[in-house]
């Protein structure tokens, strides 16, 4: 449908439903009338006023109709009950409603019968209303009594009341029968603003007939809908488990955004949070039908199973579906494939695909398609799978491989078969045989910068279909000695089952002569996450890095952790020497901050000291030598942290000269390491005794100065001697005379 027959389409569906609206609201009777009403079936109790007191009835819906009516109590007077009791009761049955005359000569006992009856018809359409919008068959969704999906119905109503409030987590939902969908426009449970976080159990019954978007009219990819699936988003605590979606039509178009498009999901979410790969599980499901996305530009990304898986676990599951992906923007991506079309950090164990897979471009540009049978564009971890079902692409593309397109990051794929009798055409060329992998990324950078180790691979077999029963038992072996730890998904090694030749009923049939290898499935074991909780501890541990003061508490973090764990857990702890070196390293730094407290404390009091000496005089010598001996009882660390000792030191020089000088100051006259000035208050020139100055004077002394007042004094002592020596010369000899 065109834009412009959208847009008319929709003017025209909106005043339809206005005017129905309107016509509904005229129509609403102001009374109750069991004809326009739906009523519950049951007995429902009802009250109304009397003439003396309450009348309480009992009143009975069958068929959505009054039935019966019977008294619970009254205490109006008998004779007057009475003439009104049979006739009232007969009319209000036979009338289907209380819109009935009243008794004469008891008009308040009739209308306290009909008040009654009205009450209790309330609650019968209450009730009837209550159940027509009930969601769930039965259950109250705990593991023991799951909510129950029973018809279409149902299934509608729980994928609208998945909500950003409502997203049943911790909640457990189960399918007890085949649901046939193939008449309704399917809409995803859940999208970009809602994610699924509940346990989804099919017990192994069927969706079938899930039809998105038609041939004529595609589900229209925008920014607002990107992820398409019969789950929109699945959370990190999902698991869908033991469901079959069968006939499966997806027919989706992109125009303003990325198309993330998968059979049971567009995507799937981890534990981005923690660190932890743990996120959610799909759990042997099997899907059949097609996906065909076409989109004019944004990056799309098609599985079979899922879109994009974002850490999380696929396991036991097969793919039955034909998946094509073509976009026009030559700078996009066009990414498909049998399982997921984008594998990021997470697990795809156990599974097979089957059908064919295609992508890349009608148009004439450079679009490069990446496709596989399995995962297009592979960031996780790929294990024992198999692969069988034609790639083709209409353009050139070194990203096309059975097992995996393009193995990037960290990606890899171990122990995995794929049929090398299948067809590959790459451009219009035929490629024989087939190749496991299409692109495999040495070591490099990510687009942060981050080193990766780059792709991975190994024991990536091809088969022909002579030795089906050895390619079974080569997949079987490496279960003996499985390569990947796939506890940090979220899966027990116990959930993945051996694999079969046969189509015996005991065991699943394919329904391809060309992939008959089938397995026994039991209920995944999952890991609970305090299983996991040990790689959280290691991760911590590692988080520490170098020890400073700083990291105290990370290290208590993670000794916490430790402690928390089983003995079997902590054995699984492989760097813990490294927690017992960083506790050791803390104590030391703790022990080093203390020890320099204490240094800077004696320090401090030394320095106390040394200020306390003040003005010299020849009175500072016991305040000099008690700072003296408090410095000098330092270690030499202290001792580095005294930041006055230059004023000890020049203190002490200037009590040295006054004791050794032999001149006697005048009370003024004071010599000082500080601030204070020796001799004439008004020189300002620095301080010196014989030439050197005094730390922190601001005036000096000179012997000159002294000088200049002590010579001319003995110059005059010497002449009065003189005179003295002739005047008595003169008196001896005068006395001769």
């Amino acid at each position: 449908m065109h834009l412009k027959e959208k847009v008319k389409y929709t003017i025209m569906k909106s005043a339809a439903f206005a005017l129905s609206s309107a016509m509904l609201i005229m129509s609403v009777p102001i009374s109750v009338n069991a004809k326009e009403t739906q009523y519950a079936d049951g007995t429902f109790e009802g009250s109304g006023k009397g003439h003396v007191d309450t009348i309480v009835l009992d009143v009975t819906i069958a068929n959505g109709k009054i039935v019966d009516i019977k008294t619970k109590q009254h205490n109006e007077t008998p004779e007057y009950w009475e003439m009104a009791v049979p006739d009232m009761y007969n009319n209000i049955i036979n009338k289907g409603d209380t819109a009935v005359d009243t008794i004469s000569g008891a008009t308040d006992s009739s209308n306290g019968i009909k008040d009654a009856v009205n009450q209790a018809l309330e609650i019968s359409a209450s009730k009837a209303t209550e159940d027509k919008n009930k969601i769930f068959e039965s259950g109250n969704g705990t593991q023991d009594d799951p909510y129950i999906i029973h018809t279409t119905d149902q299934l509608q109503k729980f994928a609208k009341s998945v909500t950003a409030d409502n997203d049943y987590s911790g909640k457990y939902i189960v399918l007890d029968s085949d649901v046939n969908i193939s008449d309704i426009s399917w809409e995803p449970i859940g999208g970009n603003d809602c994610a699924f976080n509940g346990d989804f159990n099919g017990q192994n019954h069927s969706i079938i007939g899930m039809k998105i978007g038609t041939y004529s009219n595609s589900y229209m990819i925008t920014e607002k809908n990107t992820y398409v699936g019969f789950f929109g988003i699945l959370n990190k605590d999902a698991q869908i488990k033991n469901l079959k979606i069968t006939g499966i039509d997806i027919e989706s178009e992109g125009r303003n955004g990325n198309g993330i498009i998968g059979s049971i999901a567009g995507g799937m979410n981890g534990y981005d949070d923690t660190g932890n790969l743990h996120g959610a599980v799909i759990d042997n499901c099997y899907v059949s039908g097609s996906i065909y996305h076409e989109s004019d530009n944004g990056d799309n990304y098609v599985g079979g199973i899922v879109g994009w898986q974002k850490k999380g676990a696929v396991i036991n599951c097969k793919s039955d579906v034909v998946v094509s992906c073509y976009v026009s923007d030559q700078d996009k991506i066009a990414a498909a494939a049998g399982i997921a079309g984008v594998l990021d950090q997470g697990l795809i164990a156990n599974s097979l695909s089957i059908e064919s897979v295609g992508g890349g471009t009608y148009e004439n540009n450079s679009v490069t398609p990446i496709i596989s049978n399995l995962v297009a564009i592979n960031k996780g971890t790929v294990s024992s799978c198999y692969a069988s079902g034609s790639l083709s692409t209409h353009n050139e593309s070194k990203y096309a491989g059975m097992i995996s397109g393009w193995i990037t990051e960290t990606g890899k794929a171990y122990d995995s078969k794929y049929d090398k009798e299948t067809g590959m055409s790459i451009g219009g060329e035929s490629i024989t045989p087939p190749a496991p992998v299409g692109t495999q990324d040495a070591a490099s950078l990510n687009d942060d910068g981050l080193t990766y180790a780059g792709g991975l691979s190994d024991n990536l077999e091809g088969f022909e279909f002579s030795g089906l029963k050895e390619t079974a038992d080569d997949l079987n072996a490496s279960f003996e000695n499985y390569p990947v730890d796939i506890t940090r998904y979220g899966v027990n090694i116990n959930s993945l089952k051996k694999w079969y030749v046969g189509t015996n009923s005991y065991y699943a049939d394919l329904g391809s002569a060309k992939a008959t290898i089938v397995y026994k499935q039991p209920v995944c074991e999952l890991v609970p996450e305090s299983a996991l909780q040990y790689k959280k501890v290691i991760e911590q541990i590692d988080a520490i890095g170098d020890v400073t003061l700083e990291k105290e508490n990370a290290i208590q973090e993670a000794r916490t952790g430790y402690d928390a764990l089983s003995e079997d857990q902590k054995t699984k702890v492989s760097n813990y020497e490294l927690l017992t070196q960083a506790e050791a390293k803390l104590s030391e730094l703790k022990k080093e901050e203390e020890n320099s407290k204490t240094d800077k404390i004696a320090a401090t009091e030394v320095e106390k000291k040394i200020d306390a000496i003040g003005t010299v005089t020849k009175d500072s010598g016991d305040i000099i030598k008690e700072a003296r001996a408090a410095y000098d009882a330092l270690s030499d660390t202290q001792k580095a942290m005294v930041s006055n000792v230059d004023v000890l030191t020049t203190a002490e020089e200037a009590y040295k000269k006054l004791n050794s000088s032999g001149n006697t100051p005048n009370t003024n006259d004071i010599l000082t390491g500080t601030d204070k000035s020796l001799s004439d208050t008004k020189n300002t020139s620095p301080q010196t005794i014989e030439g050197k100055s005094l730390k922190g004077t601001s005036k000096t002394v000179k012997t000159g100065d002294t000088a200049k007042i002590f010579l001319p004094i003995c110059g005059i002592i010497f002449s009065a001697g003189l005179i003295m020596i002739v005047v008595i010369r003169h008196k001896k000899s005068q006395n001769k005379i």
